[in-house]
């Protein structure tokens, strides 16, 4: 497995900063889906002030597998559904009926949770 490097971790955060409003979120609850202590440090990462933490880079990661993942489920790849499908609550995932990936995912924030969402959804890739 390739080490993570700060460049990684500054590479992720850049991309779902581009694509926040595609994901439903804002900069307060990206910060806490990747375990920064505030949108402060996401500023402080994107200026070279501090470098990413690893922790931070692998949590960046297990996001975008949610992503991937999603498009690979969608019919034909369908990127734009992927992320309907992160802010909307569907039947495909029973460990948390009528809740969105998401808003689970906010409630829960831990890489635990993010490793079993990663893991939900590889399931339905065939």
């Amino acid at each position: 497995m390739t080490e993570l490097t700060n460049e990684h971790g500054v590479a992720a955060l850049r991309w779902f900063l581009e694509h926040r409003q595609d994901f439903g979120v804002n900069e307060r609850e990206l910060a806490r889906l990747s375990g920064a202590e505030s949108e402060f440090a996401l500023d402080a990462w994107l200026t070279g002030k501090e470098p990413v933490p690893t922790r931070v880079a692998q949590r960046l990661g297990l996001l975008l597998g949610v992503y991937r993942g999603l498009v690979e489920i969608t019919p034909d790849g369908n990127k734009q559904m992927a992320f309907e499908w992160f802010q909307r609550s569907t039947n495909l995932f029973p460990e948390f009926p009528h809740l969105s990936i998401r808003d689970y995912l906010l409630q829960n924030p831990s890489e635990a949770v993010l490793e079993a969402v990663n893991r939900s959804i590889k399931g339905l890739v065939r």
